[in-house]
């Protein structure tokens, strides 16, 4: 039961909106005031970035709470950029499960030590990760669960790199038809990275093609590479094989064992 509190108190959690956040990083320091989403951004000169991307120490102060975090630095002008669902795709959550129950057991009663992750993923992003490719994580999981997601991709050896989650609240109730959070989040980080070539990870289980394909359409030219894992076979196996039949326009891989979806990348970065 200590999981399943630690979950209510974190979707209890309220956002801190228009907040001071004071913030020091290698003799640089400074405040800036957080928007009305609770986010804010730190503008201040990067003078060397290591080899992993990694390493970047900074400290924050808010209110009486104050954090010390470890965060990745890029330029974002790397030529690559990897894109990779969570979910059923690094960590093992059974979103196909009937009614979704075994997702919500594991989202709400698992604790991030309790969690699995999908075999041998960790390693295939890190040998990608390696060659200084940027990675970034995507969720339809609500932000408030944002410490504990990162607390189990660290956990897992998972590479280093920026999580993005679901914003949840009434604007899901009073507009229905608004863009998926998913969606958005992927076209952020595009602009973020706004000329790197995009390698996209995700699963069968939920609508990551989907959503793939529509940054496909939107940016063709950037789009490497789509990279689908199959949970299972199922129907939805044979509505991906038709998918591939209609969009050989794309280049889409769907995959069992992780080693095939880093033999593919690295075998184009190490082209370049």
């Amino acid at each position: 039961l200590s999981a399943f509190k630690r979950f209510i108190l974190s979707m209890a959690s309220a956002e801190q909106e228009k907040v001071e956040v004071n913030w020091k990083y290698m003799g640089s320091s400074g405040i800036v005031i957080s928007d009305n989403e609770g986010y804010f951004i730190i503008s201040t000169q990067i003078t060397e970035i290591t080899k992993n991307h990694t390493g970047f120490k900074i400290e924050l102060r808010c209110r009486d709470t104050s954090s010390e975090s470890i965060v990745s630095g890029y330029t974002g002008k790397e030529p690559y950029l990897l894109i990779s669902d969570i979910d059923d795709t690094l960590l093992k959550t059974e979103v196909n499960s009937a009614y979704g129950l075994k997702k919500y057991y594991n989202t709400a009663f698992k604790s991030p030590e309790q969690r699995e992750a999908i075999n041998n993923m960790a390693e295939s992003l890190s040998a990608v990760h390696e060659l200084s490719v940027p990675i970034c994580y995507v969720s339809n999981a609500p932000r408030n669960l944002h410490a504990s997601y990162s607390l189990m991709l660290h956990k897992f050896n998972y590479p280093a790199g920026s999580v993005f989650l679901r914003d949840i609240g009434r604007q899901m109730l009073l507009d229905r038809n608004r863009t998926p959070e998913k969606l958005n989040a992927i076209r952020t980080i595009t602009e973020l990275w706004p000329s790197s070539q995009l390698f996209l990870v995700g699963d069968s289980a939920e609508k990551d093609l989907q959503y793939y394909l529509n940054i496909h359409d939107e940016m063709p030219e950037r789009v490497k590479a789509i990279f689908i894992r199959l949970v299972e076979e199922n129907e939805k196996t044979l509505d991906l094989i038709s998918v591939l039949e209609e969009r050989k326009d794309v280049n889409i891989h769907l995959f069992q064992h992780p080693s095939s979806l880093s033999e593919k990348i690295l075998s184009v970065v190490r082209q370049s």
